[in-house]
C-alpha cells in the first residue's frame, strides 16, 4: 500500500520529446524506516519507493532512473531517441494492452538499464544498482528465475564498480559491498561473500553496520557448519 501523503505529482517537460508529462515521485523526507534487510534493502512503513524510481514519458516512451531522467546532455538527445525507437518501442508495441502494472514497472527498469548501458556504459554502480532493485522486485513477485538472472547482472556490475574503486563515500561503498555479499552468498560463493562484506565493516552508518555484523555472523556460522 502506498500512502498518498508521501507521494507527489508534478508536471514537467520531457527532455527528449518536449511533451508535458506528469511524474509521481516520493516525498522521501516523510518516509519512516521499518527495517533494513541484511542486503541493505530499506523497508518503509508507508511506501515502496522502488515502484517510483523510474520516470517515463507516455509520449515518446523515454524511461530513466528518476535522479537522471531530466539530466540529459543535449548531445545525447538524438541518440536516446534512436535507442528508444530501434530497441525499445518494438517490444513495447508487441505487448501493448497485455502488460500488468507490475510488468510495466519491470519493463521501465529494463528500459532504463538498456539506455544507460548505451549512454553511460561505464557507470557500473548505477547500472548495478538498477539490476539490484529489479532483483528485489522480482523476489517480491515470486519470479525466482528472473530474480536469479537479475542477481547475476547485479553481481557483475557491482563487483566491477567495487574492484575498480568507482563508488564514492564510505556509506555508499559499504551498502553496495554488503548487497553484493548477500547476492554472492545466494549464488553459493561464501568466500567471496565474506571478502566483500569485510569491506563494509568501515561503514560509519550504525544501522548498516549492524546489518554487516549480522550478515557476517550468520555467514561465519554457515561456513563453520560445513567444515
Amino acid at each position: 500500500y502506498q500512502e498518498p501523503r508521501v507521494l507527489t505529482k508534478d508536471k514537467h517537460k520531457c527532455p527528449i520529446c518536449g511533451g508535458v508529462i506528469e511524474v509521481t515521485d516520493v516525498k522521501r523526507h516523510l518516509l519512516k524506516v521499518k527495517k533494513v534487510d541484511t542486503d541493505c534493502r530499506i523497508n518503509y512503513f508507508s511506501c515502496e519507493p522502488l515502484w517510483y524510481d523510474i520516470f517515463s514519458c507516455p509520449h515518446c516512451s523515454y524511461a530513466n532512473y528518476h535522479v537522471d531522467f531530466f539530466k540529459v546532455n543535449s548531445e545525447d538527445v538524438e541518440r536516446i531517441r534512436m535507442i528508444v525507437k530501434n530497441e525499445q518501442l518494438p517490444i513495447l508495441q508487441q505487448g501493448e494492452g497485455k502488460f500488468s502494472a507490475f510488468d510495466k514497472l519491470v519493463i521501465k527498469y529494463l528500459q532504463a538499464i538498456n539506455l544507460n548501458e548505451h549512454i553511460h556504459r561505464n557507470e557500473n554502480a548505477l547500472i548495478g544498482s538498477l539490476w539490484l532493485k529489479l532483483y528485489w522486485l522480482s523476489k517480491d513477485s515470486g519470479d525466482s528465475k528472473f530474480a536469479k538472472y537479475c542477481s547475476g547482472k547485479a553481481i557483475e556490475r557491482i563487483q566491477t564498480a567495487i574492484d575498480n574503486e568507482e563508488i564514492e563515500g564510505k556509506s555508499n561503498l559499504s551498502m553496495m559491498a554488503l548487497s553484493l555479499a548477500n547476492l554472492l552468498e545466494i549464488e553459493g560463493d561464501d568466500e567471496a561473500a565474506s571478502n566483500y562484506s569485510a569491506i563494509a565493516l568501515n561503514c560509519p552508518n550504525e544501522k548498516i553496520l549492524e546489518c554487516v555484523n549480522e550478515f557476517r555472523e550468520r555467514l561465519s556460522k554457515k561456513i563453520r557448519s560445513k567444515m
